[in-house]
């Protein structure tokens, strides 16, 4: 349920961990805690406070908004490859009747010089067509390299403002727990805190629109 969507690898092998989908199960898994471990220490069912609801949305917010993002470069990288695809069959029948023109013209045509052309361009468009194929990302899923490197790594490896979600996704729970155990309830972060991881979030889902589709 961690993991990033897409197709599943012809391979076998699992795909990467969603950093997104890991907030939002962080704070889901951690809220339930809470709120049944209240229950079982009081007896009474307090309600969530307004500021951890919040903190909630904005896990769920960030996992959905990369969810949509990586939907949106799988399908564009799909349809690019079938045109692409179709384009680079069509070329080496084009490319074969321009060379039979030319080789059944007489000498002196005046359209010679024409298909001589169209027979460089048509060549020339059949390397830059299988060069853009070959820069297509999979529209499989990517094979995961170990949770935390999943987590903090896009394409050129560890970047920070993934470690900026994940670190502070991890500041807030260790003070959202340890207030749990100590007062026995749910911290209601203050505005500003909130603001805070909605900006990390964003940062990340800004970033995340310019990394490239594994």
């Amino acid at each position: 349920m961690l993991r990033d969507s897409g197709d599943p690898r012809t391979d076998g092998k699992n795909g990467t961990y969603s950093l997104g989908r890991f907030q939002m199960a962080v704070w889901f898994v951690t809220v339930v805690f809470a709120f049944l471990f209240a229950y079982a220490v009081t007896g009474d069912t307090a309600p969530i406070p307004q500021g951890t609801l919040i903190l909630m949305g904005i896990g769920a917010g960030t996992a959905l908004g990369a969810a949509a993002i990586d939907l949106n470069k799988r399908t564009a990288s799909k349809t690019d490859r079938i045109n692409w695809t179709s384009e680079k069959a069509a070329l080496p029948q084009q490319i074969q009747d321009l060379q039979s023109k030319i080789t059944s013209a007489p000498t002196g045509d005046p359209n010679l010089p024409l298909l001589q052309q169209q027979l460089l361009t048509a060549q020339q468009r059949l390397l830059t067509v299988s060069a853009q194929l070959g820069r297509i990302p999979a529209a499989e899923v990517a094979a995961s390299e170990g949770f935390i490197q999943d987590l903090l790594s896009d394409e050129n490896g560890i970047s920070f403002h993934r470690l900026q979600v994940f670190g502070w996704t991890l500041v807030f729970w260790a003070v959202f727990v340890s207030m749990l155990f100590k007062k026995v309830t749910m911290v209601d972060f203050d505005a500003t805190q909130l603001a805070l991881m909605g900006i990390s979030g964003s940062t990340y889902l800004g970033f995340k629109l310019q990394e490239k589709q594994s």
